[in-house]
């Protein structure tokens, strides 16, 4: 195939991936999978999915590298652990986000967004800022604190390990501008000497 053509082919079923591994969260897939191979029966029973169906998306998860397929079983792979609920990295509650109906309603406004040079996205598709409408939709501000502090912790690990290196024994007030929990900056701190130190949510 046409590399041009494979690469934009790529390019436009990228939203479909995330929907499959977007579903396979919500079934509990990666809860049922294990790392050890599991027979395809097993999994497909516990999960309570129809069997065509559930083989079929189970293949298509293999497709995707979140689960190995060999002789009639499947496993996770070290991506799909990441989807696990109780993985210390986990990617689940971010994902779920990512793949929400919410989130591509939100980038149905991106034309608009690019020709008017404003940042005002929620305001455009639901007719309020975003905290506003997270006031008013409980569940969907559930499914934000979730993947937010998700984000944190994943963001947090990786900011700490550029940090490893860096001596900040002159300093004596850190600060962490929209912290959430501050993860970020009690993991920076875990190693070091006591600094005064101011967390903005």
């Amino acid at each position: 195939m046409d590399p041009a053509k494979s690469h934009l082919r790529d390019l436009l079923f990228g939203q479909m991936k995330g929907q499959i591994l977007g579903t396979g969260i919500k079934l509990g897939v990666f809860e049922v999978v294990d790392t050890e191979p599991k027979p395809v029966e097993e999994i497909i029973t516990t999960l309570d999915i129809d069997p065509n169906h559930g083989y079929r998306f189970l293949r298509a998860l293999s497709h995707l590298g979140v689960v190995n397929e060999a002789d009639g079983t499947f496993s996770l792979t070290s991506s799909g652990e990441l989807l696990t609920e109780d993985h210390p990295h986990t990617f689940k509650d971010y994902f779920l986000l990512e793949v929400s109906q919410v989130n591509y309603s939100l980038w149905s406004q991106l034309p608009s967004l690019i020709e008017d040079g404003e940042q005002n996205t929620y305001v455009r598709e639901f007719g309020e800022p975003l905290f506003d409408y997270l006031d008013s939709n409980p569940e969907v501000a559930s499914l934000f604190n979730d993947a937010m502090e998700s984000y944190s912790r994943l963001q947090g690990t990786e900011i700490q390990e550029l940090l490893n290196d860096v001596e900040i024994t002159e300093q004596s007030h850190i600060c962490d501008i929209a912290g959430g929990y501050g993860y970020l900056l009690c993991n920076f701190l875990s190693t070091r000497g006591c600094h005064r130190r101011v967390l903005t949510p």
